[in-house]
């Protein structure tokens, strides 16, 4: 007799579309690879879209594997699910991306990405990501881009700097 694999229940599924849970975190519950999960999800009536699918149009980079570890990458990943997708944030990750505002917005700054950019001392220690100063043509963008055709109006609402911060 073969033995019927686990499936993805609803409750697994909203958690994995508000972001609680990951596909790696809910493979290894269940003995698959995330490429299983990823695929079952795809598979199961309902499912909502996975959200890297939605943030897509809306990331500019290609990312490398080793970058992908940088806070800056994780706090850009991070604004774009709530942005867009409407993903709540645990606490801890909703309180590093206030902060991270904060710092960006109190340094005056922008994000940008050159896979070739070395790593700094303690603010981007996988390198790829930049701190740039802003430029008038950052305007409140959080995120510098090389190549300004990329921009839409949608893109550039999804790429806003918070104007209204929690207190804390």
């Amino acid at each position: 007799m073969v033995e019927q694999k686990p499936r993805i229940t609803a409750e697994e599924l909203a958690a994995l579309d508000a972001g609680r849970i990951t596909q790696a975190d809910l493979a290894r519950s269940k003995g698959v690879s995330r490429a299983t999960i990823s695929r079952w999800t795809r598979k199961t009536p309902g499912a909502p879209v996975p959200y890297r699918t939605q943030l897509a149009p809306f990331w500019p980079w290609k990312v490398t594997t080793s970058h992908q570890r940088a806070a800056a990458y994780m706090r850009a990943f991070d604004h774009l699910r709530v942005r867009i997708s409407g993903a709540e944030l645990d606490d801890e990750r909703t309180s590093k991306l206030i902060a991270w505002y904060r710092a960006i917005r109190a340094n005056g700054e922008v994000l940008a990405y050159d896979p070739d950019a070395p790593p700094t001392a303690w603010r981007v220690k996988h390198g790829g990501f930049e701190y740039l100063e802003r430029e008038p043509a950052d305007k409140d963008l959080l995120i510098r881009v090389p190549d300004p055709e990329w921009w839409t109006e949608e893109r550039r609402a999804a790429w806003k700097l918070p104007k209204d911060l929690p207190e804390g």
